[in-house]
């Protein structure tokens, strides 16, 4: 875990776009198969194993979905799109890499075990597709080398919570436990819910999230991409 995670960010770049990686395999076969007990991925440097993993059940009785670096999340907006409310789990792609190391590739949500045929990407307000050029990418700034998911209703009662410094420096030694354990994530109870957080991939960056839709268009997932794992742009 870099030192990073130890300063919060004053001013995280929320909804700014990088360029996409180029990569071997199509975005719905990698995002499918993460999250199972095995797949393996090849890339320049060798091959990267992946598992699934999941770190608990996510409160959200809105539908509306804040995906932010927890640290610096003040003023971070829920996406456009809305999903379905309950409580659904959180499952994490563990990657464990040529050299040994083990990172989180991607994070998702599962709102119904449906395959999702078609991805989009997840959106804040004022963002449009058309609006990037080929290759490019919408995301949120991470900071802190972590990410989260909550329920926008949660936002702001964990917003005044993590306001105690105490307790914020608390919740970054159970992150950095968590790592250190390969666990990857956590689900912190806050307010009226909890908030997933996730040790972000390499750490530091911009990292975009995806709408998994059904035939019907119905959403049945959100992924975040942290960048480990390449992959080539597709459905």
């Amino acid at each position: 875990m870099t030192a990073g995670r130890l300063i919060l960010a004053l001013g995280i770049l929320i909804g700014l776009c990088v360029p996409a990686a180029a990569s071997p395999l199509p975005r719905s076969v990698v995002f499918a198969r993460a999250f199972g007990p095995d797949f393996t991925v090849t890339a320049k440097d060798g091959a990267t194993h992946l598992s699934g993993l999941e770190i608990g059940r996510l409160d959200v009785p809105s539908g509306r979905i804040v995906a932010c670096d927890p640290f610096a999340c003040d003023g971070a907006e829920a996406f456009t799109r809305s999903v379905p409310t309950g409580t659904f789990p959180v499952q994490l792609a563990m990657a464990r890499l040529p050299a040994g190391d083990q990172r989180v590739a991607f994070a998702r949500i599962l709102f119904a075990d449906r395959p999702a045929l078609r991805w989009t990407m997840a959106l804040h307000p004022g963002q449009h597709p058309k609006d990037l050029k080929s290759g490019y990418f919408f995301g949120y700034g991470v900071d802190t080398g972590t990410g989260a998911f909550m329920d926008a209703s949660v936002q702001a009662p964990y917003l005044a919570e993590t306001a105690d410094s105490d307790l914020t420096a608390d919740l970054v030694d159970v992150m950095n436990r968590a790592e250190a354990e390969n666990r990857g994530g956590l689900l912190y109870a806050t307010g009226p819910g909890n908030v997933a957080m996730i040790s972000s991939g390499f750490g530091d960056g911009l990292y975009p999230s995806y709408f998994g839709l059904d035939k019907a268009g119905r959403v049945v997932a959100l992924v975040t991409d942290f960048g480990v794992v390449e992959w080539r742009a597709g459905k």
